[in-house]
């Protein structure tokens, strides 16, 4: 006979002590008072990078309205006819076109070029023998090999630089902060990148003589691993060829740089072309390119740069500089991203601590002793030459 008990219920494990209504409630705001912080911070985060572009939109509107009012006064007090030339004076505004051009006031000497071409056309219409007279006389100089044959191109270019860094209406917007804009133009295979900023604390003429040391940019230029001078016919020209070596590519460019003097309105260019065997002079020799081995492809890069300094006191200067590369539209937009805000963010700072490094007259700056090479120390000591008066006309007016 089997006996039936009935099952023992079932023990159930005993809950965990809950944490007291005070302890829970003192957490829960906790949390809430951490995200409300990172909220805040993020606005003043925004709050600060507003007025930071506000300041520096401030800064620039100041410089440019001081750089105006002194350029106004310089334009008033040397003011020029701007009429066609009559016969008579026609072989002397052809002597002063030659001297225009190779002392490197190429945007004055097109604006001269046009008015003796007026001149020559009104000669002519005049029935002046010294119509025939000069435009034989010009058509020498814009020959092959004539002191004037690149002048045309040469006045486009400057032309074509200082209205793209000058006006803003065909670019877009990256970023800006502390008075440096950073701007960019994309097309279907290139890429134009602009950045303009107020830079305090340094001398104009310094930040000029920094692109003209070629030797030096692979002190300061990001990713410029060497750097030399092919030629030097002037202290406003120089052919160079910059190498680009890393662990995933090798890339060269090799350029033809000229200076522009267009102080009389306040700014001085520097225009940089790729040199080829097509548009290479006589006398200057491109290197080979010499491919490495690396994870991407080596090539070399056509890249275009212009520069432009215009000096608005002894301690400071605006600065506009544009670079314009090949970029197929397979490029990703991460990695345009990267260019705007690494390569040319990277450029200007490194540029800017140079310039103030030399200022303070730091000799452990490559820059500073390259200087007191007697060779090197004359293109610096021509550049001070050029900048020093207009600041002092600058500040007369």
């Amino acid at each position: 006979r089997v006996m039936w008990k009935a099952p023992r219920p079932r023990q159930q494990a005993p809950e965990p002590p809950g944490m007291p209504a005070g302890t829970v409630l003192s957490t829960t705001l906790l949390a809430i008072a951490v995200v409300l912080l990172a909220v805040v911070l993020v606005q003043i985060q925004r709050l600060l990078g507003v007025t930071a572009r506000i300041d520096g939109r401030g800064a620039r509107r100041d410089a440019e309205e001081r750089r105006l009012r002194a350029t106004d006064s310089l334009r008033k007090a040397r003011a020029e006819a701007g009429g066609a030339i009559q016969p008579e004076n026609l072989g002397k505004a052809l002597s002063d076109l030659e001297a225009l051009a190779a002392d490197s006031k190429y945007i004055e000497a097109g604006a001269l070029l046009t008015r003796i071409r007026s001149g020559i056309d009104n000669a002519y219409t005049q029935g002046s023998n010294a119509g025939e007279a000069a435009a034989r006389r010009l058509e020498s100089l814009e020959g092959p090999g004539g002191p004037l044959a690149d002048l045309p191109e040469r006045v486009r270019l400057c032309e074509d630089a200082l209205r793209e860094l000058n006006d803003d209406g065909h670019w877009t917007l990256s970023s800006e902060r502390d008075g440096a804009r950073v701007q960019y133009r994309r097309t279907r295979d290139a890429l134009a990148v602009k950045i303009d900023a107020i830079v305090d604390g340094v001398r104009p003429a310094d930040t000029l003589i920094i692109w003209r040391q070629v030797e030096l940019y692979s002190t300061w230029f990001p990713l410029v691993t060497a750097s030399r001078v092919l030629a030097e016919p002037s202290e406003t020209e120089v052919f160079l060829h910059l190498e680009m070596d890393t662990y995933f590519s090798y890339t060269d460019v090799v350029s033809r740089g000229w200076g522009c003097d267009h102080l009389k309105d306040g700014y001085f260019l520097l225009v940089v072309r790729p040199l080829t065997e097509e548009n290479k002079p006589p006398g200057v020799e491109v290197p080979p390119f010499c491919p490495v081995r690396r994870l991407l492809p080596c090539m070399r890069v056509p890249t275009a740069i212009d520069v432009l300094v215009e000096p608005l006191s002894p301690t400071s200067v605006r600065f506009a500089y544009s670079l314009t590369l090949p970029l197929p539209p397979s490029v990703p937009t991460w990695a345009v991203n990267f260019i705007l805000a690494k390569g040319m963010a990277g450029i200007f700072s490194e540029m800017k601590k140079v310039a103030r490094r030399i200022a303070a007259g730091d000799e452990s700056c490559a820059h500073v002793r390259h200087r007191w090479d007697p060779d090197k120390d004359a293109t610096a000591a021509f550049i001070e030459r050029r900048v020093e008066p207009y600041l002092r006309a600058m500040a007369r007016a």
